[in-house]
């Protein structure tokens, strides 16, 4: 699923899965990517001159899982182990925004949300959560996004 996850924006060289998704071998990521392309999830490409590179893209099918894989995610933020310290790939924090974010709540902010739509999907981008200076509004700021969540905490 992970891998899923972070095809769900675009093509990724392997090189670059390898680096969003830590602990994970070298071998092991082929093992996983070559059985995600037998079973019709993942498509292996090789991108035009100049680039003329090797990547891996999720198939139409696969990314039907994505809001799925969301909602895991969501639930999983939820577990008294969930460590918010570990780092996260853009992939991640994409999904965990267009999961975690409500667009109707955050478009009193800024000028609205603003979309973008990797793969037809869509995401929130939010402006004006404040500077995090001593006196800048910062944690009016903080206010302010959590009211954005769709089950903030408590």
């Amino acid at each position: 699923m992970l891998i899923l996850r972070e095809l769900a924006y675009g093509s990724r060289r392997f090189s670059e899965l390898k680096a969003d998704l830590p602990g994970i071998s070298a071998n092991v990521l082929t093992q996983r990517l070559t059985e995600l392309e037998e079973r019709g999830l993942v498509r292996k490409i090789r991108l035009p001159p100049p680039a003329s590179v090797q990547v891996y893209e999720a198939t139409p099918w696969a990314l039907e899982v994505a809001p799925v894989i969301g909602k895991l995610g969501k639930w999983a933020a939820r577990s008294p182990l969930h460590d918010p310290t570990l780092p996260l790939s853009h992939a991640a924090i994409m999904m965990s925004l267009e999961t975690m974010i409500d667009a109707k709540r955050a478009h009193p902010f800024g000028q609205g949300p603003r979309r973008c739509r990797p793969h037809g999907r869509v995401a929130a981008h939010v402006r004006g959560a404040g500077s995090g200076d001593p006196g800048s509004g910062h944690h009016q700021g903080e206010q302010r996004a959590q009211r954005l969540l769709l089950d903030p905490p408590q």
